[in-house]
């Protein structure tokens, strides 16, 4: 199966696109419709746990040993 969607990264979200002339508004793909919500839920999972670390909820915080150091240098990236 050839990809047609081209995929870029922005902050924390991808923004997927098509070419213009394969995309019709008043007849939408189902099928390029369907491949977009599979890759979403494939990455979503992935952008939820970096959003975490973004916000200073590490892994690490939840453990129960005694010395836990971290550096949230995720904000200043």
């Amino acid at each position: 199966m050839t990809e047609k969607f081209n995929r870029k990264k922005v902050i924390t979200m991808y923004i997927y696109t098509m070419p213009r002339e394969n995309w019709d508004e008043s007849n939408p793909d189902k099928q390029a419709i369907r491949t977009l919500i599979v890759k979403h839920r494939r990455e979503a999972n992935q952008l939820r746990k970096s959003m975490k670390y973004y916000e200073g909820e590490h892994k690490i915080l939840t453990e129960s040993r005694k010395t836990k150091l971290v550096c949230n240098h995720a904000k200043d990236i």
